[in-house]
């Protein structure tokens, strides 16, 4: 099962199988938890999760999310070894 496939806007009926994108989440919101600006990272995950970010949209999908994120760090922190 592919990303795109599933659902990845967090919404589901109830008793359906699958993650939601909060679940998926928890993961990405600990990338950079040892490195310098990783609170900076989980500031605007959750900014953009609850759309008061650079989307405006509520709930967005993960690539959108991720893209969003990514592109408010610094590079030298993404690019890091």
């Amino acid at each position: 099962m592919t990303v795109r496939s599933s659902n990845i806007h967090g919404h589901r009926k109830k008793g359906t199988p699958g993650y939601s994108t909060r679940n998926l989440l928890k993961p990405v919101f600990g990338l950079f938890a040892t490195e310098r600006g990783g609170r900076e990272w989980r500031r605007i995950l959750d900014k953009e999760w609850v759309g008061g970010g650079k989307l405006g949209v509520r709930e967005p999908s993960l690539r959108e999310l991720l893209e969003a994120a990514m592109d408010a760090m610094p590079s030298e922190l993404l690019d890091a070894e």
